[in-house]
């Protein structure tokens, strides 16, 4: 093959592949668990084939392990079995693998950025259409602006069970503010686009959005100081932040527990103190009744207290609390590595800053959401969706090891 044709041929490969994320993280049509793991099987296949190197990793089998002994110890049938290990699995490796490849026409971060890109805008469109059934299809039908019918098949949902097609969004967020200056349209639209995903939440009084986004925003500004703690600006910006932030904490403190302006009686008021309001909200306690009960009930069996909750609000320790220790110690130990890998990006001299804090955004609020909701027993797919950004991420750091970056001092 010629290199013109290599060039078409990748180009019409990597253009495929960007097409279909966008189309799996949109949910189009239900996207069937089949075609899901045909394009993500093919996907991985190519890589081994086309990158030449052994795309299974410790992370992926600290993964199957952790979903096969929990399928196992539920006692799912081989379908249930089969989706819950596969999934996530072939997830992660069609990740790992998309980003891994070396294309003659673009660069390591062009590649990584148009695949993670596009499963971001997939599941924004996704959320998108959810709010379009909610305002537009279902008026009459909906309950109370919490529950409507899902836009695809019609079953009612949550609210909760809609955050998670905002995560990927909400996490753009420190990577928007950075791209401002040399990307203005780009940086304008997803900016609407989060503001838009936090005055829906705000609507239907969804407080975890707005705590989330926050993280991401401290979690941001750490690494801007971090990347840039040898430039003179740095302690100014880090006193004027420090400044800035506990001004802020001081006036909230002084308005809520002063109820300045009714506040405790308002929308966010109501918003901020449901269900024993944020810090001492009834998930957390029922997370810490999960941990104090973990060797109580080593194989799970739903047999812990949770303060009268049906799940504990956290993938980790509700798997402790379905399957018992096994599971749980399997994909703790396999989220650890891929908060390793996150890691190593940000230590990477050779990483633009503007792929840390678009890969690290992404990832930390898609964990956070993780870390407060059943996501689980809500669709195995948006595990399998972080899967995918930890792969991605894992095979990013592989393509750019041997590229030196020259845009370093220029990107700031």
């Amino acid at each position: 093959m010629n290199n013109n044709k290599k060039i078409i041929f990748e180009k019409i490969y990597w253009l495929f592949n960007v097409t279909i994320l966008f189309l799996y993280g949109m949910q189009f049509m239900g996207f069937p668990y089949k075609l899901s793991f045909v394009w993500m099987a093919a996907v991985t296949a190519i890589g081994i084939v086309w990158c030449k190197r052994m795309i299974i990793d410790i992370p992926a089998i600290l993964l199957a392990m952790g979903f096969f002994s929990y399928s196992y110890i539920v006692g799912n049938d081989l379908k249930s079995m089969v989706i819950f290990t596969g999934l996530p699995v072939l997830a992660y490796l069609a990740g790992k693998a998309l980003t891994t490849k070396r294309y003659s026409f673009c660069d390591a971060e062009m590649n990584s950025k148009g695949m993670l890109l596009s499963l971001t805008l997939g599941t924004f469109t996704c959320g998108l259409l959810e709010k379009y059934s909610r305002f537009f299809r279902f008026t009459e039908e909906c309950y109370s602006g919490r529950y409507w019918f899902d836009f695809w098949d019609g079953g009612i949902r949550p609210a909760t069970y809609y955050m998670f097609y905002a995560m990927m969004m909400l996490g753009c967020l420190c990577w928007a503010l950075y791209i401002w200056k040399r990307k203005k349209i780009v940086s304008i639209c997803f900016l609407i686009f989060i503001s838009l995903e936090l005055a829906f939440f705000g609507w239907v009084e969804t407080r975890t959005p707005f705590l989330i986004i926050a993280i991401v925003m401290l979690v941001g500004f750490a690494l801007f100081l971090w990347v840039n703690r040898k430039e003179e600006y740095v302690k100014k910006t880090l006193a004027f932040g420090a400044a800035f932030i506990g001004i802020g904490i001081l006036a909230a403190l002084v308005i809520w527990y002063g109820n300045l302006f009714d506040i405790q009686q308002s929308v966010l008021g109501k918003i901020l103190s449901h269900d024993g309001g944020i810090f001492g909200n009834v998930r957390f306690k029922a997370q810490r009744n999960v941990l104090k009960q973990l060797f109580q009930h080593p194989m799970g069996g739903k047999k812990m207290d949770i303060a009268g909750l049906k799940y504990a609000h956290n993938v980790w320790l509700d798997i402790a609390n379905t399957a018992g220790i096994i599971p749980f110690t399997f994909i703790v130990a396999y989220t650890i590595s891929t908060v390793v890998e996150c890691v190593k990006l940000v230590l990477n001299k050779n990483v633009p800053q503007e792929m840390k804090y678009l890969m690290t955004g992404i990832f930390i609020a898609l964990h956070l959401n993780y870390s407060v909701e059943p996501v689980l027993d809500a669709n195995m797919i948006f595990w399998a969706m972080g899967a995918c950004v930890s792969g991605m991420i894992k095979g990013y750091l592989i393509s750019s090891k041997e590229v030196t970056y020259e845009k370093e001092c220029t990107d700031r």
